[in-house]
């Protein structure tokens, strides 16, 4: 009996030892069970960025005026701001949404030289423009129809990319393609179908 107590305290020995040295880790191709970690999680540092900091309060501290630069200096990197055209009415156009309708928008040409325009459109199915691209002269004006069709009731606009005419004007659609950035600002009218 001794010697059976003797050997089952070299056993749980050798055990315990055997634990000891190999920690109880698990074979490298076994997988472990999924949720379950050994590894204790390391607390998660943040920098603290006194610098970034003062950048957004500064740019908050900014009175209206200064936003409005800074917005429109973004928008047009060394660009002129002001439009080539101008369109009448300025204000949004309004349809019945139940009826097709048409309207008409004035373009007139405020610049010294010769401009050309394209229209873009937020909504190409409930709306439509004749003609999309065109040339004007200095001063001259020309009509835009703004065909409305039965829709939802919905709200849009119409943008008017313009920048001086620098080829045949016959071919404005294809001299728009090449238009990196336009030398006129953009136009907007809105549109109201309820």
């Amino acid at each position: 009996m001794a010697f059976d107590t003797l050997l089952l305290c070299g056993f749980l020995i050798i055990s315990c030892f055997w634990i000891t040295v190999c920690g109880g880790k698990k074979k490298k191709n076994q997988k472990k069970p999924p949720g379950k970690s050994t590894e204790t999680a390391k607390p998660l540092v943040v920098p603290d960025n006194k610098a970034d900091k003062s950048k957004k309060s500064a740019k908050s501290n900014k009175k209206p005026e200064e936003k409005k630069e800074d917005k429109a200096s973004d928008g047009n990197q060394g660009g002129p701001e002001k439009p080539h055209i101008s369109a009448d009415p300025p204000g949004p156009l309004i349809f019945r949404a139940d009826q097709s309708a048409q309207s008409k928008v004035t373009l007139k040409n405020i610049h010294d030289k010769k401009v050309m325009f394209k229209l873009k459109l937020s909504d190409n199915v409930a709306f439509q423009v004749n003609p999309v691209f065109g040339v004007l002269e200095p001063g001259k004006t020309i009509d835009v129809a703004v065909t409305h069709r039965k829709s939802a009731p919905k709200e849009g606009k119409m943008v008017i990319v313009n920048t001086v005419l620098t080829g045949d004007e016959k071919k404005v659609a294809e001299l728009f393609k090449q238009v990196t950035k336009p030398t006129g600002g953009l136009v907007t009218v809105k549109w109201i179908a309820k």
